[in-house]
């Protein structure tokens, strides 16, 4: 509960931590998202609640409504699934696509006001995919279902610039690591090193076949979430390869599906390669 004698204005409310909260009700009319690190669509539950039908919950899918500044030459945007984009006037800025994904510069020609974002519905019940969108260039405040509910007070200027991991300049890069350095590996370069000779036991001087351990720390350049990915895909990152097993990251996703396959996986693979593999997955999304 807020004081109701605090002067007018506008606050943040903060839960101080990553942990999920719903707002029931206010009596104000102005409420809206302040997002630094990004927002998600509103998505339904892959759980049937009591009262709902099988295509999640009132509100799916509505559009998510920001401020672009005066003066502003490109809207920055990230939408890591297919959306459309539209100026204030309702026209579109970016077709819905799975070409026009990853970080868009969209020319905002004098059209500076209120823009909005339309994820994607997969059917006529409403149903729709999560999808993660992030405001690059502009103030990062996101109202849902109406701009109604953008607080008055926002200038939709940017508030803190976002700093990106460098790309590498050269073949091999050095960054600062947990211990010492680590090797930044770019686009599909991989680190390998000698097995070394076969050992009585089995297995290799520095791969036993029977026991033995491999550690390493590893950043990921940009976030699970925050991975430019289609409306059904699957991508798949390597971590280690080696003849009988393979650790890598899955992420998944389907046009009908209401959650995101994101797990850490460590596939036994037999001699014969006959799939599936044995093994062990977790859900693990990966934070840059």
């Amino acid at each position: 509960t807020v004081p109701a004698r605090i002067p007018g204005g506008l606050y943040l409310l903060s839960l101080g931590g990553s942990e999920p909260f719903t707002v029931l009700d206010i009596i104000g009319d102005k409420a809206a998202l302040y997002c630094p690190e990004g927002f998600w669509s509103v998505s339904g539950s892959p759980l049937t609640r009591g009262g709902e039908g099988g295509y999640g919950r009132a509100g799916e899918g509505i559009p998510m409504f920001f401020k672009v500044p005066e003066g502003l030459k490109e809207l920055e945007i990230l939408i890591a699934r297919p959306a459309c984009v539209r100026k204030p006037g309702g026209s579109v800025a970016v077709e819905m696509s799975e070409k026009n994904i990853g970080i868009l510069k969209i020319p905002v020609d004098k059209n500076a006001g209120i823009w909005s974002v339309e994820p994607y519905i997969y059917d006529f019940g409403g149903s729709c995919p999560p999808a993660f969108f992030r405001l690059l260039n502009v103030e990062p405040v996101v109202a849902f279902g109406s701009p109604e509910f953008l607080p008055e007070g926002i200038t939709g200027r940017q508030v803190k610039p976002v700093q990106p991991m460098a790309k590498p300049a050269a073949e091999t890069v050095f960054v600062p690591g947990v211990s010492g350095k680590a090797l930044n590996l770019s686009g599909n370069k991989t680190l390998s090193f000698p097995r070394g000779g076969n050992v009585d036991s089995g297995g290799y001087t520095y791969f036993p076949d029977a026991t033995g351990t491999v550690e390493f720390w590893f950043r990921p350049a940009i976030s699970t979430w925050e991975t430019p990915i289609k409306m059904t895909q699957a991508l798949s990152q390597s971590f280690l390869k080696a003849p009988h097993l393979h650790l890598c990251h899955l992420y998944e996703v389907r046009s009908y599906m209401k959650d995101i396959d994101s797990n850490l996986r460590l596939e036994l693979l037999s001699s014969k390669r006959e799939p599936p593999p044995a093994g062990f997955h977790g859900r693990q999304f990966l934070k840059a």
